[in-house]
């Protein structure tokens, strides 16, 4: 699994917002064309946004939305069940260690089961700046350590079934196309400059505000 690779080395950059999301095809990071014109249309630097795919990894594959429906399910499924297990979550942590290391205020797009990903690997991860997590159509069995704005379509029935309460509802979109939606964009353009306006405390870790 990519997730076993060794981390990406960062650019520095005093902000960053990274996709964290289920890969439909496991052996590539690179983003869908949906998540490349979603993160284009970010109000962000170019050099702030990470343009590839948890966990980051450099693959020359196509992007994922050329895998089939049926088969990038079974694997996004397939991550969700494996999220929980000690290898899996601190292999996830050294690569979210490594992004947090570059950079003092982070924003975290989850997608569905990456809201699970980034629950279970924040427990023991050191940052000395500013996470905030931006969840959409969230599939998880476990809050994160971390601020969460969180959003569901009115039509997404998948994330219903895991998480009740959201803070947001987003009018006529599926879980499948949260990508699409200029509510959305508009919630990560909000909290990015909701990062940017507030200096992080010094010395301390990601942690749920009280």
């Amino acid at each position: 699994m990519l997730v076993n690779c060794d981390p990406v080395r960062h650019s520095p950059s005093p902000l960053k917002i990274a996709f964290v999301s289920g890969l439909s095809d496991p052996q590539t990071c690179a983003l869908s064309p949906e998540q490349q014109s979603f993160l284009s249309r970010v109000s962000a630097p170019d050099d702030f946004k990470v343009w590839s795919n948890f966990p980051y990894v450099a693959t020359t594959r196509q992007p994922a939305a050329q895998t089939p429906l049926l088969r990038a399910s079974w694997n996004n499924a397939s991550q969700f069940l494996t999220a929980g297990r000690p290898w899996y979550r601190d292999a996830a942590r050294r690569h979210l260690q490594s992004l947090v290391a570059s950079t003092d205020s982070l924003v975290l797009v989850t997608i569905s089961c990456g809201l699970e990903i980034v629950a279970r690997a924040l427990p023991g991860l050191v940052f000395e700046g500013q996470l905030r997590v931006v969840a959409f159509g969230p599939v998880a069995l476990v809050s994160p350590d971390a601020p969460v704005l969180s959003a569901r379509g009115d039509k997404d029935y998948v994330s219903g079934l895991f998480v009740r309460g959201v803070d947001h509802v987003l009018q006529g979109v599926g879980h499948m196309d949260y990508m699409a939606s200029h509510e959305a964009l508009e919630l990560v353009n909000r909290c990015i400059s909701s990062s940017t306006s507030v200096s992080p405390e010094p010395g301390t870790t990601a942690r749920r505000p009280s």
